[in-house]
């Protein structure tokens, strides 16, 4: 391994970096310069630009500036992504990490049917019981709580980001630009007695 300047690492970050170096991995690391090698090694433990050039040696006056330069240097980013994907593959493969299943998963999250979860009727509004959530319905839901007061508490169900989970979709499926934006948020349904009387006024 080569000497880090100034460098202590945390366990995990060695245990990140030690087998690369077991195994003689090298993913392109002697192209570049010893600096520009020890930078993109370096970048890797946290992705923090200026504390990657400082502990590879380059000057803490000029660090930041440094970290961008080299973060737009192409031989340095074409080397950055050939170990990122190395360093990703094993893990991704475990844990089964596909197009197809992170499609399916934003898929779960934008097509999620408020149905599923609750009823709402003159009556007021009922969460349905969990047992009755099919594994795509429970993948949508984000978050579920109650609180309870003296003077009758509330549930908070929320779904995850439905309109966000629909653009990234959109994007891969090319209907929309990376600069589409959609500022809608109606994720949450939040139930207090106040809320529910006047869901019941309105439904007469």
């Amino acid at each position: 391994m080569y000497a880090m300047p100034n460098t202590i690492l945390s366990a995990p970050a060695k245990w990140f970096l030690d087998p690369l170096d077991r195994c003689g991995y090298d993913g392109g690391m002697t192209e570049l310069a010893p600096k520009r090698a020890a930078f993109v090694r370096e970048y890797l433990i946290d992705f923090n630009g200026t504390q990657a050039a400082i502990r590879a040696g380059y000057a803490v006056s000029g660090a930041k500036q440094e970290a961008a330069r080299l973060l737009t240097n192409a031989d340095v980013m074409t080397v950055l992504a050939a170990r990122r994907t190395e360093l990703a593959a094993p893990v991704l493969a475990e844990a089964q990490v596909t197009v197809e299943r992170v499609l399916r998963e934003y898929a779960r999250i934008a097509f999620a049917d408020m149905r599923r979860f609750a009823t709402v009727s003159a009556g007021g509004v009922r969460l349905l019981d969990s047992k009755t959530w099919t594994d795509d319905d429970a993948a949508a839901v984000e978050s579920v709580s109650e609180t309870v007061t003296k003077e009758g508490g509330s549930v908070r169900f929320k779904l995850h980001d439905k309109v966000g989970a629909l653009n990234q979709l959109a994007k891969y499926l090319g209907m929309v630009s990376d600069g589409t934006q959609v500022n809608i948020d109606a994720r949450s349904v939040s139930i207090t007695p106040e809320r529910l009387r006047e869901l019941r006024e309105l439904l007469g």
